[in-house]
């Protein structure tokens, strides 16, 4: 296909350039530099992998789940609902039709993901677009957990305004971007203020990601520049499989620091008078 073609049927499927980068398993900078003809002789794998996706003869699996996931969001604008503010609890279905970034023409806001009932189930809202969050698994919830429990252990024997909470616990990383609302899996508050309304407002102070096989780009690509661009001090990424922890401290801009599940890992927002011994939790799940 040309890169013409690759725009056409793009456009044809209804994808964002994120969701097309995750399907084909690719950065998403990568395909706006691509489609937006920044770069001019793409690798042929990096073809291959967009062709796998965007192609009419693409195997009939991933021809399934391209149909599965326009599908879904065709329905979660069908099945779209607001509060009525006259009957409390009561929803009631908005008029006229809501396109969202799935299509091409509109987003989410973060109205929109606040008013969705409850049946919707667990999502994040990232410029606009829906993920779904799946169950995490056994190890992942083990680490979620234990990790937070050592926060707030510190928390409680050293005083201070510190709040510990972990997913599900809606973020809104940055006030000024009405598109976005993530769950991180661990995060670490310290200006009482940014809870007030019930979620946090403003960037959390530490933000742990757990990765997952459904997560892992986006925990190491879009939510690393989302957190970093809203003026979160500092942001982990666990991988439980690789036992390491990527530690990058966004608030000295120093480059990321990498350590093994052997290695204690100071908080630097605490100003490294605690460490977490990872090989003990480890031990644990």
């Amino acid at each position: 296909m040309t890169i013409q073609e690759m725009k056409e049927r793009k456009r044809e499927l209804g994808y964002s350039y994120e969701q097309l980068a995750e399907l084909a398993g690719i950065p998403c900078s990568t395909v706006q530099k691509i489609f937006g003809g920044t770069t001019r002789c793409p690798r042929r794998s990096t073809i291959e992998s967009l062709e796998r996706v965007l192609l009419p003869s693409a195997p009939a699996a991933e021809k399934e789940e391209i149909q599965r996931e326009k599908a879904l969001s065709e329905k979660y604008v069908s099945d779209r609902y607001l509060y009525d503010a006259g009957q409390p609890g009561v929803l009631r279905e908005p008029g006229g039709v809501y396109h969202t970034s799935l299509n091409g023409k509109e987003k989410y806001t973060v109205t929109d993901y606040f008013h969705f009932p409850p049946e919707r189930g667990r999502c994040e809202l990232i410029d606009g677009v829906l993920y779904d969050m799946a169950s995490p698994n056994a190890a992942h919830q083990g680490m979620s957990l234990r990790l937070g429990a050592l926060f707030l252990q510190y928390v409680d024997g050293h005083g201070g305004d510190c709040r510990v909470f972990t997913a599900p616990f809606d973020v809104i990383p940055d006030p000024s971007d009405r598109h976005t609302v993530v769950q991180p899996d661990v995060m670490i508050i310290c200006d009482p203020s940014k809870i007030g309304k019930g979620y946090c407002e403003g960037p959390p102070d530490l933000v742990v990601e757990i990765l997952s096989p459904g997560t892992r780009r986006r925990d190491l690509i879009t939510k690393h520049a989302k957190y970093a661009e809203a003026g979160v001090r500092e942001y982990w990424i666990v991988d439980i499989e690789a036992q390491t922890v990527v530690v990058y401290d966004f608030e000295h801009e120093g480059l990321p620091k990498i350590c093994g599940f052997d290695t204690p890992v100071p908080v630097g927002i605490w100003g490294g008078e605690y460490f977490v011994d990872f090989s003990s939790i480890l031990a644990r799940l």
